[in-house]
């Protein structure tokens, strides 16, 4: 579905999200959905919200445990 390039700037606006959510603490919905949408270049943005929702679900996991 993604190519290497889309791969490569995917993990990085992860960073971005990340690196953001550590200075600030919160937040990383509405900094993740435009780029996943804007740069990484998913298609739908339902997918983007879906994949955001799955990722925050996945870090809550592995802080709270």
């Amino acid at each position: 579905m993604f190519g290497t390039m889309q791969d490569l700037t995917a993990v990085a606006s992860g960073g971005v999200v990340g690196f953001s959510l550590g200075l600030i603490g919160g937040g990383g919905s509405i900094l993740a959905v435009p780029l996943l949408v804007y740069v990484v270049g998913v298609p739908s943005v339902h997918l983007a919200i879906g994949t955001s929702a799955v990722a925050v679900a996945a870090s809550q996991t592995v802080v709270k445990v």
